[in-house]
């Protein structure tokens, strides 16, 4: 799921921000449930692929669900 966040850069691109801008992170659950950002998209990425941004509220309700939480604060 996606979320957004600050970044310092794009992992599609490989394009670094200084300072860091508002983004895209790429939440995944790990085996114990957690869910956590494991890639980070700039905002011109993010923009032009289209993606289905989640709020945080729509992001816990997701992991809830499927026996999970947040871990990304």
């Amino acid at each position: 799921m996606y979320i957004k966040g600050m970044v310092d850069k794009c992992d599609q691109t490989g394009k670094e921000y200084y300072p860091d801008v508002e983004g895209v992170w790429v939440l995944a659950q790990g085996a114990t449930g957690r869910f956590c950002a494991v890639l980070w998209f700039g905002p011109e990425y993010a923009e032009s692929a289209g993606l289905d941004i989640w709020s945080r509220e729509q992001c816990e309700e997701y992991a809830k669900s499927k026996g999970g939480w947040l871990d990304i604060d």
